[in-house]
């Protein structure tokens, strides 16, 4: 008799064979890149075997958790696919530890199949443990010895049959990983009851998702989608549609891809003003096989991963598995160009230029739930050589990162479950997005105070932001405009220069003579206004102070202030290139270099710096360039900085411009183009001397780093 786990492994061969047979050289245009997706996996093998325990058979076993065992999926896709670059398939030491670590499973589970957690915590079931145990059992089952193979089953349909009995009836992400784990156990033990109720599950997971293609909070109040939420429906039904081959959830894919496309920033990033769980973050969304079974899914896909394919970076050994078992393929459809609106026209995503813009109007009350956001920053401007600009998301009882607050900002007071208004106001009660034909626009309602912020393009290529009351206020009223941390130095109008750390700030715009550069961000505004750094998603409310891996998500955000007079504020946004269009740019990875003090120098190729492994002061390494015209020129250059970096100086020719420059920071970054001073060169052959001259106390080396350096030409 031919069973589905049969059928499956059968069509996998072919699938994954045929793939590696269709991939041709240079950038993939249809999906699944097999060949670079078999090599993250192969890659993977031997660093999960380091954290084997034989003994135990359990991962990372001095800190174990059931989650532990989750890499017995990729290690059992390991062994399974065949393949010349394969050396693991159908290796009998790799089935060993796959054997061992299952039985780990049924040997940690306690008599409902659930799992020991932290301390203090009751024992879980977690589906994606389950979800992975079940589909490497799928793959490996007829290889088991007898012996293993029994107690695998046993602890597998344990925690199955409790799974069925006690299957949730809601539309959570949760409930869907655990509905595709039980179809999967369903195939592998021809249990046709768990099949079905796991795909009752799933029909009603079609019906709920909204025409735009997420799915509404579990929270009735609160409206919108959040793409986390979103990304774990959508790999739920991916490894279900694998299985089932159920073509009533395509359709639900399809949107689904459609809006996470809609929602990318130029960079592959992915906008935030909508989302009530996560703020924006830098890093890229690469799907999962949800995406896989669609085209315009498929297209989210090969942008998504292009640079990390094309570069041969390896990605996480279980998405790298889970496409290749899991996965469909074929090719892409060109990525959307048109503004995007949604259906119940709440959320807009449109282009102006090089400016783009993410408005939201949903809205709700404070949550008093841990990872429930504020809705209270309804829109991110976004520029395509500067990034994200303004906004980035939500916080979390955050008053500075709101569009206004009415209320003193010196005494918040916490917001409730209830929804009434508190002593400080943050987060608006109705809002009203502009027709897309008209200027961009989001009109705020908070309780009996009516607000709008405008987004106009100017002529010159920037952008003014609009803040406006409708009536004066009653109580201290102020606009924020919240800037996502960038890298290097802030230039101020007053000529000082700082680098955004842990040390807080307070600068008033007159101090600071009305406008601030940044990484080629250049921000005009009143004199009024207030500058306020660091400004974390959440206040902490134990008074734990911030540590360098908490300022990523800080914001150094802009405070305008309202009064009976003033119920108009306007701030000017524009790029404004760190370094001139006619600067001759010297990379320094690609010129000619030497230490004279013989201290090794190395290439790191994540920042493209070259870096001079320092140990003492008076060590130095030196540059050779070409200066092609002779004439005045000012020298710039962009240095690495770090908490292992040292003071250096700078030469041209032997001839030192400006002060020696500490490079020393909490965590790595870099300085951006930072003026040196001026200098006459003739034509001909130049050395660039970078020289070792102390350290900060704080800093742990002497380690010297630069990226580039630039002539501008008087």
């Amino acid at each position: 008799m031919t069973t589905p786990c049969r059928i499956l492994f059968s069509w996998l061969v072919l699938a994954f064979a045929g793939s590696i047979a269709a991939k041709g050289h240079g950038e993939p245009q249809t999906w699944p890149p097999a060949d670079w997706l078999l090599q993250s996996l192969v890659q993977s093998v031997p660093v999960q075997l380091a954290q084997f325990d034989a003994k135990t058979g359990r991962f990372q076993a001095q800190n174990w958790q059931a989650k532990n065992q989750n890499v017995i999926f990729s290690l059992a896709a390991a062994w399974q696919l065949a393949s010349k670059a394969n050396p693991y398939h159908g290796d009998e030491a790799l089935l060993a530890v796959i054997s061992k670590a299952g039985e780990a499973l049924t040997e940690a589970q306690d008599e409902n199949g659930a799992w020991p957690m932290t301390a203090g915590s009751r024992p879980q079931r977690l589906p994606g443990t389950y979800s992975r145990w079940v589909r490497a059992y799928m793959i490996v089952k007829d290889h088991l010895p007898p012996a293993s193979r029994q107690k695998w089953e046993q602890g597998l349909q344990r925690g199955f049959a409790a799974m069925q009995t006690e299957a949730a009836d809601n539309t959570r992400s949760s409930t869907a990983q655990a509905a595709a784990a039980l179809y999967a156990a369903g195939m592998a033990f021809n249990k046709p009851e768990w099949r079905e109720r796991a795909s009752q599950t799933f029909a009603a997971i079609a019906t709920a998702q909204s025409p735009d293609g997420f799915w509404h909070s579990r929270d009735r109040e609160r409206h919108g989608p959040s793409l986390m939420h979103n990304l774990m429906m959508l790999d739920a039904l991916g490894l279900y549609y694998s299985l089932s081959k159920d073509d009533a959830v395509l359709n639900v894919m399809e949107r689904g891809a459609r809006l996470h496309n809609a929602l990318l920033w130029p960079d592959g990033s992915v906008a935030a003003a909508f989302d009530a769980v996560l703020p924006y973050r830098t890093t890229k969304n690469l799907g999962n096989v949800g995406f896989s079974w669609t085209a315009p899914g498929r297209s989210f896909l090969l942008r998504q991963t292009a640079a990390e394919c094309n570069g041969k970076r390896s990605i996480d050994p279980d998405y790298a598995a889970a496409m290749l078992v899991h996965g469909g393929s074929g090719p892409g459809i060109a990525a959307p160009s048109k503004d995007f609106l949604s259906d119940d026209r709440q959320m807009q995503k449109r282009r102006l230029g090089d400016w783009h813009l993410c408005l939201s109007a949903y809205t709700a009350a404070p949550s008093n739930r841990r990872w429930r956001l504020d809705r209270q920053n309804c829109f991110d401007l976004f520029h395509n050589d500067l990034g994200m600009i303004v906004g980035g998301g939500n916080g979390k009882n955050q008053p500075h990162w709101s569009n206004f607050t009415f209320g003193d900002l010196d005494k918040p007071t916490a917001a409730n479950d209830n929804g009434q208004l508190q002593s400080l106001r943050w987060t608006p009660t109705a809002a009203k997005l502009s027709p897309p034909d008209q200027a961009p626009a989001v009109e705020l309602t908070y309780g009996d105070d009516a607000t709008q912020v405008t987004m106009s393009p100017l002529a010159d290529g920037a952008m003014e932001l609009t803040y406006a009351l409708t009536k004066p206020p009653t109580v201290p009223t102020a606009a924020h405009v919240p800037l996502p941390r960038r890298s290097g130095f802030v230039r101020l109008g007053n000529g000082e220069r700082w680098r955004p750390g842990l040390e807080q700030r307070t600068i008033t715009g007159s101090e600071a003579s009305g406008w601030l550069e940044w990484n080629g961000l250049r921000l005009d505004f009143p004199a009024e206004a207030t500058l306020r750094w660091p400004v974390p998603p959440s206040p902490s409310t134990s008074g734990t102070p911030l540590t360098p891996g908490d300022l990523a998500q800080c914001r150094l955000v802009l405070t305008l202030p309202f009064s009976a007079n003033t119920l108009r504020q306007t701030v000017i946004v524009r790029s404004r290139p760190s370094v001139p269009a006619t600067a001759k740019t010297f990379a320094a990875a690609k010129l000619p270099v030497v230490s004279p003090s013989a201290t090794q120098i190395i290439t790191q190729a994540d920042q493209a710096a070259v870096v001079l492994c320092a140990t003492a002061v008076g060590e130095a390494m030196t540059f050779s360039f070409t200066v092609l015209e002779a004439g005045d020129y000012e020298l710039l250059a962009d240095l690495i900085l770090g908490g292992d970096h040292g003071i250096v100086t700078i030469a041209v020719n032997d001839h030192v411009l400006g002060k020696p420059f500490d490079t020393y920071a909490l965590e790595r970054d870099s300085s951006g183009p930072m003026p040196l001073g001026k200098i006459a060169l003739d034509a001909g052959p130049k050395q660039l001397k970078v020289t070792v001259t102390g350290k900060n106390r704080q800093a742990k080396k002497y380690l010297v780093g630069i990226k580039a350096f630039y002539l501008v030409k008087s």
